[in-house]
């Protein structure tokens, strides 16, 4: 074995010792680990004598090769977003060889959005056990823009700005991404240096361990964006306004026939490679979302193109089929070669000619990282079949664009299996036998209630993704029907049905009680359930208003208020699924005391009124809202009590209810920065149990 192979095998080592733990200590001397150059897109797991051994090219492959063994042979299972690992308790060695084998070039993550909705805040610890979940799917392309900041202060500083007036320009974590897109600028007070350099180090951290596993990288590729003033500090340049986004100033675009378009191109792909090594993926967007485009597009894409050659021969341009993108005068007008397209919603492909293009098959299972249950399990199921679809030549690849990354964590698991497997998989045994791997055996109410789940919230892909989000985080309303404007405003199943499998999975509580996957589960099914009871109680609180019945409305408004009290605590007793936890990592980001306050109060806006001004809450109010303990309690309930009682009022007094500013009731709470608590209280599994004592307390369903 070589020193390189040597040094692919300590890697997957280390990766998998952290997935694996105690198991990983008992059985790696039984655990034969080869680099084998031929396994460019596969692994095999075969029986040598009283070993298992396990073959592929890369490191990330080789923790690929043994997850799949381990969850197909004994049962075990590497969980997203938390401690969720669980591993068999001994190591049955294969009868015969097993051989994965993708049929996709790339196997890509990361929309974005991730880096505002899930990962803004992250440490070292979050991002270590991000990376060998990839690697235990057999990712082997990843978006990163942790540190990107630190491109465009390097450009601005060298095309005239002084640091302060770059650092205004650029916008705080969780808002970055929205900036890369080319939808935003610094909103607010801008980032700071030590935020910058630190955000910058880690990027490099992160890349550095995608290389060792042998997970290629993409960063935020350059199309022109640059501050409106632009031209002013360079003197000859041509800049086009592109107006604004959703209420807030979209950046300018730098011409790109331009000499100073080539220039700018050259500086911020030189910054790349200094500070993170040469790259050739380069992700990015020319006009995401509407903007200015009476520009020759087919020139600007020619320079973008161009650029990207300059800094890397073999370079690939990776970008969105999103509403109108990528257009036709773009990929007509370039080597189409070097291009690599996914289509968000996997609905594109067969309607739009994307002139030879790779594209990758997609799914974008949620908007801002809402919590619903929700998912199209049987699409995801199906996709191998699409490989072989006469009108699918140019596919050459899966990516997993969800915009927040932290549910449905089912989702994650069938998606790269999909990616993995050579025919189309029955989702009906795949679920059972998903039941039976999180959970370390086959107890039939978790089996059933997975069954019930997949026949609700997992059925189909019904509307917007992530589906119905909850009336209970809605800007108060006797009409709210969602939270967001972007989501649906009904459910794509019947909300019993949800009930019974939530009965289902309490049965199995004292058999998985010590399950870590169980507990995180139990919770987030009782959530859903609490979310639906809502959408019952609320039109009878209506009917009661609309006529007059003061004592009927009364009843239901204290019905109403107790479905916050009675989920409080069980979401309290998951760290996953509270405000604080959030919080917390956003200010142990800061340097100072200052900055802590203000990464608190973006992280705090982002997931209520998402931007600072009315008009940015307008459009975008809810849009990643959070039923999250902390935000339950000091937030939601506070808002839907005081609406409430306004409605009482009036209907003693006869007088038209108060009109309430609930944007500016959002952002004192956020200018507030009320202490919230941040570790877990309290038992799951007796939370649980005390939310179904209550509900048949509750009007709306039998």
């Amino acid at each position: 074995m070589t020193t390189r192979d040597e040094a692919k095998v300590r890697t997957a080592r280390e990766a998998i010792g952290r997935l694996a733990g105690d198991f990983w200590s008992i059985y790696a001397d039984q655990i034969d680990l080869r680099i084998a150059p031929d396994h460019a897109h596969s692994y095999t797991t075969s029986r040598c004598e009283e070993r298992l051994v396990v073959e592929a090219s890369t490191a990330a492959n080789l923790v690929a090769g043994l997850t799949s063994y381990l969850e197909t042979h004994g049962y075990g299972h590497f969980g997203r977003n938390g401690a969720w690992s669980r591993v068999p308790h001994s190591l049955e060695l294969p009868g015969a060889a097993v051989h994965g084998d993708s049929r996709c070039r790339y196997r890509y993550v990361n929309n974005f959005t991730v880096a505002g909705y899930t990962s803004p805040y992250w440490q070292w610890t979050d991002w270590e056990r991000e990376i060998d979940i990839w690697a235990s799917a057999g990712i082997n392309l990843a978006l990163v823009t942790t540190g990107a900041e630190a491109l465009w202060l390097d450009l601005l500083m060298r095309f005239g700005y002084s640091e302060h007036e770059a650092l205004s320009w650029i916008a705080l974590p969780g808002h970055q991404p929205w900036q890369w897109l080319g939808n935003l600028t610094g909103n607010g007070d801008g980032t700071s240096r030590e935020l910058v350099e630190k955000r910058a180090e880690m990027g490099a951290r992160i890349l550095d361990r995608l290389d060792e596993l042998g997970i290629e990288a993409a960063l935020p590729g350059f199309c022109g964006n640059v501050p409106e003033d632009f031209a002013q500090r360079n003197p000859g340049c041509d800049i086009k306004s592109q107006g604004q986004w959703r209420g807030f100033d979209r950046p300018a675009w730098l011409d790109p026939r331009s000499d100073a378009f080539a220039a700018a191109a050259a500086a911020y792909y030189e910054s790349q490679k200094q500070r993170f090594g040469l790259r050739r993926c380069q992700a990015t967007d020319i006009l995401h979302e509407g903007g200015n485009d009476d520009y020759p597009l087919g020139v600007a894409a020619s320079a973008i193109t161009q650029a990207m050659r300059q800094h890397h021969p073999d370079y690939l341009w990776i970008t969105q089929a999103w509403q109108n993108n990528p257009r036709d005068a773009v990929l007509s007008s370039i080597d189409t070669s070097h291009v690599l397209i996914l289509d968000l919603k996997g609905t594109q492909w067969h309607r739009r000619d994307w002139h030879g293009a790779a594209w990758a098959w997609s799914i974008l299972p949620n908007y801002g990282g809402r919590l619903g249950l929700f998912g199209a399990l049987p699409a995801v199921a199906d996709f191998p079949a699409l490989v072989d679809n006469p009108g699918a030549e140019d596919l050459r690849g899966t990516a997993y664009m969800a915009e927040g990354t932290d549910t449905n964590p089912v989702l994650w698991s069938m998606f790269a299996d999909a990616s993995w497997s050579a025919a189309p998989i029955d989702v009906t045994g795949w679920v059972a036998d998903y039941a039976k791997r999180r959970y370390g055996q086959d107890h039939p109410r978790a089996r059933q209630a997975w069954l019930g789940l997949l026949s609700t919230v997992y059925r189909s892909q019904h509307g917007m993704p992530g589906g119905a989000d909850s009336i209970l985080t809605a800007v108060p309303s006797l009409d709210a029907a969602a939270s967001s404007p972007a989501a649906p405003h009904y459910l794509p199943y019947p909300a019993e049905a949800l009930e019974v499998a939530w009965r289902d999975l309490l049965a199995a509580r004292n058999a998985l009680g010590d399950v870590d996957a169980f507990h995180h589960d139990l919770v987030d099914v009782t959530r859903q359930v609490f979310s639906n009871r809502a959408r019952t109680l609320l039109p009878l609180l209506k009917t009661a208003y609309a006529s007059a019945d003061a004592r009927r409305f009364s009843s239901l408004r204290y019905q109403f208020l107790e479905l916050f009290e009675v989920l409080e605590p069980v979401l309290a007793t998951r760290a996953e699924f509270m405000l604080g936890t959030w919080i917390e990592k956003a200010r142990t980001l800061a340097s100072t005391s200052e900055e802590a306050d203000t990464l608190e109060r973006e992280a705090r806006t982002l997931v209520t009124n998402w931007g600072t001004t009315r008009e940015q809450h307008d459009w975008l109010r809810g849009y990643a809202n959070r039923e999250w303990a902390g935000l339950i309690s000091t937030l939601y309930r506070p808002r839907w009590e005081a609406y409430l009682d306004s409605l009482a009022v009036s209907l003693d007094s006869g007088q038209p209810a108060e009109t309430i500013d609930f944007f500016a009731f959002t952002k004192r709470w956020i200018d507030e920065l009320r202490p919230v608590a941040a570790s877990p209280i309290g038992d799951p599994i007796a939370a649980a149990r005390a939310a179904h004592h209550a509900l048949p307390y509750f009007e709306g369903l039998p």
